[in-house]
C-alpha cells in the first residue's frame, strides 16, 4: 500500500485518481475531465472545495451515447486518511447539479433497428430517424413490407415532460401516422423504447443520484437538467 504525503497530494493527483475511477463506469468516452479544486490545508481537514465531472461522447451502456455530461458539486467532505492512499471517500452526501445533452444521432443509435425487428413480424425496419425541434421530437421509422413490396414511413411526434417520479422523461403523443395496421403495431413500440431511453438509470454512475428539474429542447438537441446528489465516489 502506497501512502502519499498530504503536501504532495494536489489537485493533479486527485484529478487522475478520480478520472481513472470514473472511466471504469463507462464503456467509451471521447473526452472525460475531472477537476478537483482543493489545497493541502483543506484536504488535511477533509475538504474539497469543488468537484466537476465534464465529459463528451460518453457511452454508459452498449446502446446509449451522451453528447455531453456535466456534474458539479461544491463543499465536499472527504476522509483525509483515505485520501493519503489515493482513495476519495465521502464522509457525508453532497448536493450539486448536472445536465445531460443528447443529440439526434444519439437517439437514432439508441433506438436501433434491432429493437423493432424483435417485436414486429412481416415487417423489415430499414432505419430510424429522429428530429429534435424546439417544441417536439419527431421519430420516423422507415419500413419495408415484403408482402406488398411497399416502403413506408411511420412517424410519431412527441413532447417530452418530466415523469411523476422525476427519474425519467415521459412522452405525450401529439401526432402520429394513422389508419394503417403497421402504424398501430409500431407506434406503441416506439413510445415504449423512447421512455426506456430517457430513464435516468441509463445516465447514473455508482454513488450518484439525479432528479430531473427541467427538460430543455433546442434544434438538434435535448438537455436534461437535474439536481445531483453524491453519496460515494465511483470506485475503480
Amino acid at each position: 500500500m502506497v501512502f502519499l504525503n498530504i503536501d504532495d497530494l494536489g489537485e493533479k493527483t486527485l484529478n487522475k485518481i478520480a478520472e481513472f475511477a470514473l472511466s471504469t463506469q463507462l464503456e467509451k468516452a471521447e473526452k472525460l475531465n475531472v477537476r478537483v479544486k482543493t489545497d493541502p490545508s483543506r484536504l488535511a481537514k477533509g475538504e474539497l472545495e469543488s468537484l466537476v465531472i465534464d465529459g463528451k461522447g460518453l457511452v454508459m451502456n452498449k446502446y446509449l451515447r451522451m453528447q455531453e455530461l456535466n456534474m458539479t458539486f461544491n463543499a465536499i467532505a472527504v476522509s483525509p486518511l483515505k485520501a493519503l492512499i489515493g482513495n476519495i471517500e465521502l464522509t457525508q452526501p453532497s448536493r450539486g447539479f448536472a445536465w445531460v445533452v443528447l443529440n439526434e444521432a444519439d437517439l437514432e443509435s439508441a433506438f436501433g433497428v434491432e429493437t423493432f425487428k424483435k417485436q414486429l413480424q412481416k415487417t423489415e425496419v430499414d432505419r430510424v430517424n429522429c428530429q429534435i425541434n424546439p417544441d417536439r421530437i419527431t421519430i420516423t421509422v422507415k419500413v419495408y413490407l415484403p408482402e406488398t413490396r411497399e416502403n413506408k414511413d411511420i412517424f410519431v411526434m412527441v413532447k417530452p415532460y418530466i415523469n411523476s417520479t422525476g427519474k425519467g422523461v415521459a412522452l405525450e403523443n401529439i401526432c402520429s401516422s394513422e389508419n394503417e395496421e403497421i402504424a398501430a403495431n409500431l407506434i406503441p413500440v416506439i413510445l415504449s423504447r423512447a421512455e426506456k431511453i430517457f430513464n435516468l438509470s441509463n445516465f447514473l454512475m455508482d454513488g450518484i443520484d439525479l432528479q430531473i428539474e427541467k427538460v430543455a429542447i433546442a434544434p438538434g438537441q435535448l438537455t436534461l437538467q437535474a439536481a445531483a446528489n453524491i453519496t460515494r465516489f465511483p470506485s475503480a
